[in-house]
């Protein structure tokens, strides 16, 4: 025997269970909105059951007479509507069917009621006004009075279940409290392999010089085939055309240094928000302090490649602020639904480690802030940097 038909055979009619011989039909409306909000509102820590096609005058005297298929397929509809018109905050109903004694049974279960009070949103009768509200407190719904509304708040203040928990790790498999990263060297700089060449062209001219008391161009071409393979013909070039071009590699190839410092030699790296907690979150603020030591950076924006078509980087990167011991981070979290994990950041951070910190282990202080939450949520995360 299931839990729940445990419940059905042997549970008296309480704060959270309700039975009802017949389905509510659209005439019913006001007794449906009632039944609900006074389960919803009642003081227990269960699932609560509205359970119909069941004939009740206790545990020993029940009778199971049943819900047909015609009921149910107009009922569900209309609950739906009427929950989502009637009632604030937002409540989800399941209808769930069994079968008892070879008749169909049908059960409104309300699986999650963390946000209590329940109340009107809008009048449904002159005497179902906005802002009213029923609860349960025997086998009957009852009109919610101000010692009720005192109550539940004070319920929903104290208990764990009813705020968010929040878990805030890096990105992996599971809650990531420490991750490794390699160092990661600029022996590829774009400026550097191309002076490297101009500079073998150089030392090849050079050295070609007064062989047999005449120049040759031989050890230049096969050296400007070495460096430059078949992307570049063979130019007889002077030696102060070389130099020219070895002193302008740095200005020349600025961006595409920029891009290969700042985002190819970075690591990218998001932390996960994981809500265990029953409530949503929304509106937060998540504020990240990493050190600010030598071989340690942030890339304070995306940079866009030399070859791309794209002229504008992609939306979404966080704010990053270099201060004199700290590179603060900081990032809005619009919501974070319960039992649910979002990324933190929309683009994750490039961030870069160079050799002066391998062997090193970085703490990062972070702090989360939201409307939903009583206080903030404070840790340390750590960044083991491992050689390259």
């Amino acid at each position: 025997m299931s839990s729940l038909e445990k419940i059905i055979r042997s549970r008296r009619a309480g704060p959270s269970v309700a039975f009802r011989e017949r389905a509510f039909g659209s005439v019913e409306r006001q007794g449906f909105v009632r039944d609900i909000l006074g389960l919803a509102n009642a003081m227990v820590d269960e699932p609560r059951y509205l359970i119909m096609g069941v004939r009740d005058g206790g545990p020993d005297d029940r009778s199971f007479v049943g819900i047909s298929d015609e009921e149910l397929d107009d009922a569900y509809e209309f609950y739906q509507s009427q929950l989502s018109r009637y009632i604030e905050p937002a409540l989800k109903v399941d209808l769930e069917t069994m079968e008892l004694d070879g008749v169909p049974i049908a059960i409104l279960a309300l699986n999650d009621c963390a946000e209590q009070p329940y109340l009107l949103k809008e009048n449904l009768s002159n005497s179902m006004r906005e802002g009213s509200g029923w609860i349960r407190r025997a086998a009957q719904p009852r009109r919610i009075r101000r010692k009720d509304l005192q109550q539940l708040f004070e319920r929903t203040a104290l208990s764990p279940a009813h705020h968010p928990t929040i878990q805030i790790g890096f990105t992996g498999e599971g809650h990531e409290e420490e991750i490794t990263l390699t160092v990661l060297d600029l022996s590829e700089l774009p400026s550097a392999v191309a002076g490297e060449k101009f500079r073998k062209l150089l030392d090849a001219k050079q050295a070609s010089q007064g062989v047999g008391g005449k120049s040759t161009t031989r050890l230049e071409r096969l050296v400007h085939a070495r460096e430059f393979g078949g992307t570049q013909p063979y130019h007889r070039t002077s030696e102060a055309s070389l130099v020219r071009r070895l002193d302008a590699t740095e200005e020349e190839y600025h961006w595409a240094d920029d891009y290969y410092v700042y985002e190819t030699r970075t690591h990218q790296l998001n932390l996960n928000l994981a809500n265990i907690g029953e409530v949503g979150l929304r509106d937060g603020l998540l504020t990240l302090d990493f050190p600010h030591v030598e071989g340690f950076g942030i890339s304070e924006y995306i940079r866009i490649g030399p070859d791309s078509g794209n002229h504008e980087p992609p939306a979404g990167y966080p704010t990053i602020e270099t201060r004199e011991h700290n590179i603060r981070v900081q990032a809005k979290v619009r919501s974070v639904p319960r039992r649910a994990t979002v990324l933190a950041f929309s683009e994750p951070l490039r961030v870069w480690v160079r050799e002066p910190l391998a062997g090193r282990t970085l703490p990062v202080d972070y702090r989360f802030h939201s409307e939903s939450l009583r206080e903030p949520v404070v840790g340390t995360l750590r960044i083991h940097v491992r050689p390259a």
